[in-house]
């Protein structure tokens, strides 16, 4: 008898956690990035383009910004923790230099931008545009108070550097809302936020490209 019982019990058990297990799949539907993507362009009147090789993914464009999910296989990987990566790119009206990229260690923080070790240390958040910190400064009273906890800016003009930062509300809200690094360059007419891992929702997309075109807007 007390067999049978603990039999009853363990049944009602993996039934109850059977039916928490598909009360919680309606509530919270695997989301399909791509798709969500297609129907947020469609809705926008965006162009999607789906990628059969290379490192592209997949893009959305409109008349005056892209956006690109890339991700890197075997050699090709960048050299971040996540293999996946998505780029907003516009055109930016201005030549002076901006970065903004996750917080430093002090010790780094504090560095020559023009060093040679200060470069090969951020070589894996900037990539090929690393060679644009140089001649820039470190401006540590940018944005507000959780700005300045979150992220660190270089910049060849303080006045280029207020414009992009803003008070830093977008960018702290976009790596929330990412939960990945977040980096920005302006420089060469040209702006690029770029987010180390890969948009799930069509939510995320949103954030980025709203902030984004806040910043074209500035």
């Amino acid at each position: 008898m007390n067999t049978m019982i603990v039999f009853v019990v363990i049944g009602v058990g993996l039934l109850v956690s059977l039916i928490a297990g598909i009360r919680h799949a309606r509530q919270n539907p695997r989301s399909n990035p791509l798709e969500e993507m297609g129907a947020l362009a469609k809705r926008e009147g965006w162009a999607l383009t789906k990628s059969t090789g290379g490192d592209t993914v997949y893009t959305v464009a409109a008349d005056d910004w892209k956006l690109t999910a890339l991700f890197f296989r075997g050699g090709n990987r960048a050299a971040t923790r996540s293999n996946h990566q998505t780029e907003w790119i516009a055109e930016y009206p201005g030549s002076d230099t901006v970065l903004i990229g996750p917080k430093l260690p002090t010790f780094i923080a504090n560095m020559d931008p023009d060093s040679d070790r200060l470069q090969s240390l951020l070589r894996p958040m900037l990539g090929d545009r690393i060679a644009l910190i140089r001649g820039t400064r470190r401006l540590d009273t940018l944005g507000d108070e959780q700005f300045r906890k979150q992220f660190d800016v270089f910049a060849s003009d303080e006045m280029a550097a207020e414009r992009v930062v803003g008070d830093g509300s977008r960018w702290t809200q976009l790596a929330t809302m990412m939960a990945a690094p977040v980096t920005v360059v302006a420089a060469d007419h040209t702006v690029t936020i770029t987010i180390r891992g890969k948009l799930k929702t069509a939510r995320q997309a949103e954030v980025l490209i709203d902030a984004g075109r806040a910043l074209m807007n500035r």
